[in-house]
């Protein structure tokens, strides 16, 4: 399980693979992270609406990590490439999507 990490790393496929090799074979995957908003306008409604208290530093830091984000397609090729066949990529937010697959019971 990751949550707000996969947009810090530069390549994310590599780690995806590593999550890959060390997930039993019937374990659960969640990863959730931001979303790239599809324009500026989106964005700043985003951290308007959401980091509407915070002080400047904080507002442009969010502001950055919505724009380091991936879409869902995006995170969608990115597991095929690392070998999963098998995890859904939903939008379960304004400003988040999830990746997940249910353990095999």
């Amino acid at each position: 399980m990751t949550n707000s990490i996969v947009h810090h790393i530069p390549d994310p496929v590599p780690c995806f693979r590593e999550m890959r090799r060390v997930l039993k074979p019937d374990g659960a995957l969640l990863i959730r992270d931001l979303h790239r908003p599809t324009d500026r306008a989106e964005l700043d409604h985003l951290v308007a609406t959401h980091a509407h208290d915070a002080d400047p530093t904080q507002r442009q830091l969010f502001a950055d990590s919505l724009h380091a984000a991936f879409t869902v397609s995006e995170v969608e090729r990115m597991l095929q490439a690392a070998g999963f066949a098998d995890v859904t990529v939903t939008k379960t937010s304004d400003r988040h999507w999830t990746a997940q697959r249910a353990a095999s019971v």
